[in-house]
């Protein structure tokens, strides 16, 4: 869960920012100013953030890491990052 409590830590310590479950209890949305920036989840089989983006930004981080392009967070692109775990090949782009 080193992933998780990562982006957790980096979310908490932006001024302003803070967190909430509206969907799931396994899935925690961090917010500043009301928009959601980052999606964590808590169920330790699927290690995965979901991270907002500019899309030239998004575009520069899938070439050169193995992100999948995720299209939830508003009408921006956002990108999953997932926990490396033996035997997982990328996802197409959605």
């Amino acid at each position: 869960m080193r992933l998780q409590q990562a982006a957790r830590r980096a979310a908490e310590a932006l001024p302003g920012s803070g967190s909430s479950r509206p969907f799931t209890e396994k899935l925690d949305v961090y917010k500043v100013a009301g928009k959601a920036f980052l999606i964590v989840t808590d169920d330790p089989g699927e290690r995965i953030i979901t991270v907002k983006a500019e899309p030239e930004h998004g575009r520069q981080l899938r070439d050169a890491y193995p992100l999948d392009r995720y299209r939830a967070l508003s009408r921006q692109d956002a990108l999953d990052l997932r926990g490396r775990r033996p035997g997982y090949h990328r996802g197409p782009d959605r």
